[in-house]
């Protein structure tokens, strides 16, 4: 599959990581390789541009600072449609097992469908971290923000949002790392998990 021209690839590492005592979460080894290294691995095969969100920094990798400090990840998709002026698939610094099959999905579901948002859902819930935001819901997020309406999901209902059903390997596709226990858990993950 040829890279995607007219998506950035957004990683969200803006969070404070209060749970973790402050620890960069971009960073945490897991299989003895950070967390963005897994990432950037499977990311730079369908994107030909890979954003760092937050302040995080990363070699090979550009960093945007949040626009809005302390206003939770809307603020870091707010950032990174105003710093592309282009379409974002956005995913969180947390999660080290990004699936391929999963991007595919959504960049398939992507070329049919007119949006602001594309988010996909399972159970009932939906995954605001994992989606595809159009610069055409700059607006309506920055108006969130200046009402410091934080939760993603007020937004996503003032805008075109499409929900995507995905239903495979939910765990992982999903994964966040919050807690001490969640890094023990994604080193049990990794060593079965094929990128």
């Amino acid at each position: 599959m040829s890279k995607v021209l007219f998506l950035v690839a957004c990683i969200l590492a803006g969070g404070k990581a209060r749970r973790l005592q402050g620890m960069v979460k971009s960073y945490i080894l897991i299989k003895g390789q950070p967390i963005i290294e897994w990432q950037k691995k499977v990311l730079e095969i369908f994107f030909s541009k890979i954003l760092l969100i937050g302040n995080v920094h990363h070699p090979s990798l550009d960093t945007v600072s949040d626009a809005y400090q302390d206003t939770g990840p809307l603020g870091g998709i707010y950032t990174a449609l105003l710093h592309t002026q282009s379409s974002i698939f956005v995913f969180p610094s947390d999660n080290p097992f990004i699936s391929k099959k999963f991007i595919e999905h959504m960049l398939t579901e992507a070329k049919n469908q007119a949006f602001d948002a594309l988010i996909p859902q399972h159970d009932g819930k939906i995954e605001p971290l994992y989606g595809i935001y159009s610069p055409s819901a700059i607006s309506a997020i920055k108006k969130q923000l200046d009402l410091q309406e934080f939760a993603i999901y007020k937004t996503l209902a003032k805008i075109n949002t499409r929900y995507i059903d995905w239903s495979e390997e939910i765990e992982k596709t999903f994964f966040n790392i919050n807690y001490p226990e969640d890094i023990l858990k994604a080193q049990t993950y990794a060593r079965t998990y094929v990128q």
